[in-house]
């Protein structure tokens, strides 16, 4: 691993980012494997990872999308720092913002969930919450906005019940719950076949980014990349995963350095220290939040195209 400070005024920071990563001696960081880092090729599968092996490779579709969030990791963070993090409770199924009352919607309650997750691009969506549902709640309000059938409820889409825009149909797994968009199926959730998981690409995101507070892999023209984010409560870290070699860290963390968004934003603004390794193909670079930055900014950035890819 080498570590690169952006500056002599957060050496210091970059020094601790390098210490934290670099062996099981020390404290271990938001990043971690136990706590948002990656996962040995040895260790079971857990946050991404365990997520995605519920989920057919079916649900992949024509465009890689996928999007995570520990809802319990985020949950914790918005009672400790509520102004920061109450936002990003529902991330995971964020699709369903526009029509959430609160944390509620379809007799869900996004909160009590273990955490949620979403693959695919509309209209092929398929959305998994998973944990601290009643499935009896979640039945009876699918029923009161006009979705039928048994075990499935269906609907068409009705503009005036704007929640079928998103969901076509939805299925009650014990507590959890699995939601479809019109050319997804709910079937996809905890199928037999293949998961995820057997897609070599997102497979390698999916370890490498670990079990973080919330993450996300898509397809950034043409090259398949994953972001996450932790947090101690203190403070926040990014991860940013990409297949590739020594040399392709180098020019990431230099880019990091020295380069700008898109418009003109020089990414030191957002990243005060950065930390990166190679293992296995997989570059994983571990980013310090600066003060006051939005936790999910890596994210925006990797909608925008907007990341330092090197």
């Amino acid at each position: 691993m080498r570590a690169h400070p952006l500056s002599p005024i957060v050496a210091a920071a970059a020094a601790l980012l390098l210490s934290a990563c670099s062996g099981a001696d020390s404290a271990d960081p938001a990043g971690s494997a136990d706590s948002g880092g990656s996962a040995s090729a040895s260790d079971s599968p857990a946050g991404v990872a365990s997520a995605l092996e519920r989920i057919s490779v079916d649900a992949r579709g024509g465009g890689l999308y996928v999007e995570y969030g520990n809802t319990a990791m985020l949950t914790e963070l918005a009672d400790e720092d509520p102004d920061t993090w109450q936002s990003l409770i529902g991330y995971g199924l964020s699709a369903l913002a526009p029509v959430a009352n609160g944390e509620t919607v379809l007799g869900m309650d996004l909160s009590a969930a273990d955490y949620a997750l979403s693959v695919g691009l509309p209209p092929a969506r398929l959305m998994l919450l998973s944990g601290g549902q009643d499935g009896e709640a979640v039945t009876e309000a699918a029923e009161q906005l006009g979705y039928s059938g048994d075990p499935v409820l269906s609907q068409e889409m009705d503009v005036t019940v704007k929640v079928t825009i998103t969901v076509h149909s939805l299925v009650t797994l014990g507590e959890d719950v699995a939601l479809a968009g019109p050319e997804a199926e709910v079937q996809w959730a905890d199928s037999d076949g293949e998961s995820m998981m057997d897609d070599e690409s997102v497979a390698a995101l999916a370890r490498c980014l670990g079990d973080p507070a919330a993450a996300q892999i898509l397809d950034v023209d043409g090259t398949d990349v994953g972001t996450a984010i932790s947090s101690d409560g203190t403070e926040t870290e990014s991860v940013l995963c990409v297949a590739g070699d020594q040399d392709r860290a180098e020019a990431i963390i230099e880019e990091i350095e020295s380069g700008t968004t898109l418009n003109g934003v020089p990414h030191s603004d957002y990243f005060t220290a950065a930390a990166a390794e190679v293992s296995d193909g997989m570059v994983r670079v571990v980013l310090q939040n600066a003060p006051g930055l939005p936790p999910n900014r890596i994210f925006a950035l990797a909608e925008q195209r907007d990341l330092p890819l090197g």
